[in-house]
């Protein structure tokens, strides 16, 4: 069986709120195959600059 990245997953899901532009989803991509997680450059430096408010946000 073949597998799929987890943003192309998501971007063939009929989920009617992906509005995001293709960068946003290459970003995501990249990241998946870097650190194995579908997240955002933005959200990655957010944990790393901002650890205790990230926590607090309960992002994950």
């Amino acid at each position: 069986m073949k597998s799929y990245s987890k943003t192309y997953s998501y971007l063939c899901s009929d989920d009617p709120f992906v509005e995001e532009g293709p960068e946003y989803f290459l970003d995501l991509y990249r990241n998946e195959l870097k650190y194995g997680k579908m997240i955002s450059s933005a959200t990655l430096y957010f944990k790393q600059k901002y650890p205790e408010e990230y926590r607090e946000a309960g992002i994950k």
